[in-house]
């Protein structure tokens, strides 16, 4: 797994598409607006789409994981691990990307 830093912000891969099937997404790579044949659909449940869907490119991951834990009435350290294991797996996918600050940042 990646060494994922909890400050940094990532924002959705212009090279998916993504739908709501009931309480789950399902996204599909592209490969110049084709699905890519050799890669499986990557799907995440209703705990995995809360997370898809607060990757803004604006949120840092210690924003999200507040989020989350407030929607889930935890704490932060008690879903950290699952999360930034899940955005570990997203990154290595190239579901998501990080959005680097500009030099005036």
């Amino acid at each position: 797994m990646k060494e994922i830093d909890p400050e940094k912000v990532y924002m959705i891969s212009t090279d998916l598409i993504s739908r709501q099937i009931e309480e789950c997404i399902v996204i599909v790579p592209l490969d110049s607006g084709i699905g890519k044949l050799d890669e499986d659909l990557y799907s995440l449940n209703e705990t995995g789409k809360d997370v898809w869907d607060m990757i803004d490119g604006k949120k840092t991951l210690v924003t999200i994981l507040h989020g989350l834990s407030k929607r889930y009435n935890t704490n932060p350290e008690a879903i950290h691990e699952d999360v930034i294991e899940l955005i570990s797996d997203l990154l290595d996918k190239g579901l998501i990307v990080e959005v680097k600050k500009s030099p005036t940042d």
